[in-house]
């Protein structure tokens, strides 16, 4: 039995106990034959004994994940089908990626409770399942038990919460909430025993590729401040409602991670500052160190104003090309491309101009130029995946143009209400190509296109997401990598730092 090969994950978590663990099996396995194939089915209560259920595991197609003790003979009950998470706190990363964080509140576990928020601490990335269970003849978490909850939470940001229900009947989900700062969506699920619960599972697909979309239905998140919880639950209803909504999604200069204005603002990543824009190196690059390159080279150039897109109604401009911002950024784009020249490289500019956007910025990745012919298969390629496999996309469909005096190209820029996606390829001997699509705002859009194009190109499959482990940066790592582009890029700097 292997894990499913495809990004497209179906998972399913349920609660069972030891009385009822062999029942529930057998449903899933009827429900895997007719809904299935799952990934997986992880069972969110604690079993003891597992010696009753070893022929009903033989006999199953499903992978099983269940928090169970430390056995004395574990080679007795093991089973192909079977995966044990026998630690009473820990980390579960399946091929895929996908991470499932989890925390048994049993004996064992009590034993070594000061350890657990240090040890999720140290680990300091986010994870896509939180389960947290607790001994079956207990109905609830005591107080010093929420606090580490809480305080996990707050550290690993699931998009999922799963709880055993051991008290009533009820299936309780929680309304959903934003984790503003990295758009993260949250969703905290209370399940019912089987036989106590008519919902005692929850199955749902996750694509380990593809960002969540956030839910038009939010409540305020309930581990900020009192202080800071201006989200109110609110629902689409017509055009004032999606305007509201759009108020609501809006991100202020002093919490926004590209603005000055935020006290918290990465500067150790700066690498120049102009008048209108600003350089850095980009936190999980996509890129690696290549072709004499000491450093990984992906960067953002970023506006200094905090706008949602280059032409906005907030500042609208019939001439966009004679404005200062986009003669710095091109400014920015010339120096970079000369740069990278020098290893044989040209760069590829992934650009979104979306009216929902947070903060107006440009994503950089240097090229070798012998990867450069891959870009059209990949920009195909991923096409034909956004908008026929993922058909609730927004969908894109590319112009390529050689020059910004196409007319149509011209129009678009210099509307303030048009939105779009746009590559330009800066070959390391002059000559541009720009590929743009506009799309229909009131749909999703991937936001990671742009990055899944490069990731492509650059053979970097594992590193799509830029805040997983293998792409994850020290702060020393990324002061350093800032510094090192510093010294390179200062002969084509053009700004007064120079």
């Amino acid at each position: 039995m292997t894990e499913q090969s495809s990004s497209l994950l179906k998972v399913l978590f349920f609660n069972a106990t030891i009385d009822s663990i062999k029942d529930a099996i057998n449903k899933i396995n009827q429900l895997n034959s007719k809904a299935g194939p799952f990934t997986f089915a992880f069972n969110i209560n604690l079993i003891d004994n597992l010696s009753s259920i070893k022929e009903t595991l033989d006999s199953t197609s499903v992978r099983y994940i269940l928090l169970s003790k430390k056995e004395k003979n574990p080679g007795k009950n093991r089973s192909a089908s079977l995966i044990q998470l026998t630690n009473p706190y820990g980390i579960y990363e399946l091929e895929s990626g996908f991470r499932i964080a989890y925390i048994k509140f049993d004996n064992d576990c009590n034993k070594v409770m000061k350890n657990i928020i240090p040890f999720f601490t140290k680990f300091g990335e986010f994870v896509d399942v939180l389960v947290t269970s607790y001994n079956q003849i207990e109905t609830n978490f005591n107080k010093e038990q929420q606090y580490i909850i809480d305080s996990v939470i707050k550290l690993v940001k699931p998009f999922y919460h799963f709880t055993p229900n051991n008290e009533t009947s009820d299936f309780v989900e929680e309304m959903p909430f934003l984790w503003d700062s990295v758009q993260r969506p949250a969703r905290s699920l209370k399940i019912p025993q089987l036989h106590m619960g008519k919902k005692w599972a929850y199955a749902f697909n996750f694509d380990i590729l593809k960002s969540l979309e956030v839910p038009t239905t939010l409540r305020s998140n309930p581990y900020l401040p009192k202080d800071n919880r201006k989200r109110k639950p609110l629902c689409i209803d017509g055009e004032k409602n999606l305007e509201k909504i759009k108020k609501l999604k809006t991100v202020q200069p002093t919490n926004c991670h590209f603005c000055f204005t935020n006290d918290n603002i990465e500067d150790h990543m700066i690498v120049s500052i102009g008048n209108n824009a600003y350089l850095t190196i980009a936190k999980g690059p996509l890129t690696v160190p290549q072709q004499g390159l000491p450093f990984p080279g992906h960067c953002i150039i970023t506006s200094i104003e905090h706008i949602p897109k280059l032409n906005c109604r907030i500042k609208p401009s019939s001439h966009v090309f004679e404005t200062s911002l986009y003669k710095e950024i091109i400014q920015f784009e010339q120096a970079l491309c000369k740069m990278f020249a020098k290893f044989d490289m040209s760069i590829i500019v992934s650009e979104i101009n979306f009216e929902n956007a947070v903060h107006y910025h440009l994503q950089v990745y240097p090229v070798p130029n012998k990867y450069l012919d891959k870009f059209n298969i990949s920009l195909e390629k991923h096409i034909h995946s956004n908008n026929e496999k993922y058909t609730s996309n927004a969908k894109l469909n590319f112009k390529k143009i050689h020059s910004v005096d196409d007319e149509d190209y011209k129009k678009l820029i210099n509307n303030p209400s048009s939105n779009y996606f746009q590559f330009k390829v800066h070959k390391s001997d002059g000559e541009v190509e720009i590929f743009y699509s506009i799309f229909d705002p009131q749909h999703r859009l991937d936001l990671q296109f742009g990055r899944r194009v490069l990731a492509y190109i650059l053979n970097q499959p594992k590193r799509i997401k830029w805040d997983s482990k293998i792409c994850f940066e020290s702060k020393e790592k990324e002061t350093k990598n800032a510094q090192q582009f510093q010294e390179l890029f200062r002969e084509f700097d053009f700004t007064d730092a120079s």
